[in-house]
């Protein structure tokens, strides 16, 4: 009773966010618990959601969730830092102690609505009938080989900047349009997506966003897929279609991955198509290294000057910004964030490469 006594004398937002709380939660665990409800779940309620904030924000030229984060949030702080020291204000204390704690409530609430339930549903392996297992040096170095002779047949149309890096031949608008193309051709592939015409956007303070070595973020609270267009060209293109992937609901980044390859080879324009072969080498080389050092070793002296020339440039590129503990910290909470959601973390982004070797193999067969 005397819980309930003070509960009433709270503000009705802050009620209202306390019960939403508890409905988020359930909803949450329910997902953790059924593949069947989170599948259900992130096809209808999911998809509405994420397209109804996608829309809400795409008209805007800019991103929303990076001026709340940048702008509104260090504003409400000085606000509240403010009205704590100014007698005068004082009495406001209350109402906005209530606000910041509702605010974590609305949140939780958004993600749950729009994109909780990717983490839990059923692997985009099964959904594009491939058959993931576990890889091997030889199956590693197969798949290397022939993401190879894929960059080579295109490298003639590839034009390079004065570092080496590959130039991309239109602007960020052109490649939105594109891709967008990409992933409408790509529904009725993969079981469950949904495709709309809401553009990436390009994050303003990309360059100081380098040293964070965060090169795009999907906002589940704005609907936003934001890149980092600091970063090379290259990675720009496959980021774009990576964070694409997360706005239609696909949520585990190793999944993402995958499925901005398959829509970067399926785009029309041959610069995107080296992107994606480009961006999935990296991942299956690294993973080789790890497996066979002599079979890497053997790959990179296979590769031809338009692979070498790109990686350079990017090795250059990140040269400045590699050690820095903006970058460490960073890591870090992507790892916290993607271990509750139930991944092995920021590990989840290269488990692409079982999903590469798996669908070169069906390819070959």
């Amino acid at each position: 009773m005397k819980l309930y006594s003070k509960l009433k004398r709270t503000p009705l937002f802050f009620r209202l966010s306390l019960i939403a709380l508890i409905l988020s939660g359930t909803l949450h665990l329910l997902f953790r618990l059924s593949m069947t409800v989170s599948d259900l779940f992130n096809r209808s309620v999911g998809a509405f959601f994420r397209l109804l904030l996608a829309r809400l924000t795409g008209w805007i030229p800019f991103s929303v969730a990076e001026i709340l984060l940048t702008v509104v949030l260090p504003l409400l702080i000085i606000l509240a830092i403010l009205v704590c020291a100014i007698h005068n204000l004082r009495r406001y204390r209350r109402a906005l102690f209530f606000v910041f704690l509702s605010l974590p409530c609305a949140v939780y609430l958004l993600f749950v609505l729009t994109f909780a339930a990717g983490y839990s549903t059923s692997p985009l392996a099964e959904r594009v009938s491939l058959k993931r297992a576990p890889v091997s040096g030889e199956s590693l170095y197969t798949t290397a080989a022939i993401l190879v002779d894929e960059i080579e047949a295109l490298e003639n149309e590839i034009e390079n900047h004065s570092n080496g890096s590959s130039e991309m031949p239109f602007s960020f608008e052109e490649l939105n349009a594109q891709l967008i193309d990409s992933y409408q051709r790509l529904v009725g592939r993969i079981d469950g997506l949904h495709t709309y015409s809401v553009p990436a956007k390009p994050i303003l303070l990309s360059r100081p966003m380098v040293y964070t070595h965060i090169t795009g973020v999907y906002s589940f609270f704005t609907g936003e897929a934001n890149v980092n267009t600091a970063y090379p060209d290259y990675v720009q293109v496959y980021t774009t279609a990576h964070e694409l992937a997360h706005q239609r609901g696909i949520a585990r980044e190793d999944e993402a991955n995958f499925v901005a390859f398959l829509a970067c080879i399926e785009a029309e324009h041959p610069y995107i198509r080296y992107c994606g072969y480009m961006n999935l080498l990296e991942y299956v080389s690294i993973a080789l290294y790890t497996a066979d050092p002599e079979s890497y070793t053997d790959l990179t002296l296979s590769f031809n000057s338009t692979i070498r020339s790109e990686l350079y440039g990017y090795q250059s590129f990140l040269a400045d910004y590699e050690n820095n503990m903006i970058g460490d910290i960073s890591n870090g909470f992507n790892d916290a964030y993607l271990t509750v959601q139930g991944t092995p973390g920021v590990e989840s982004y290269g488990l692409v490469v079982d999903l590469a070797v798996a669908y070169f193999q069906n390819q070959i067969q």
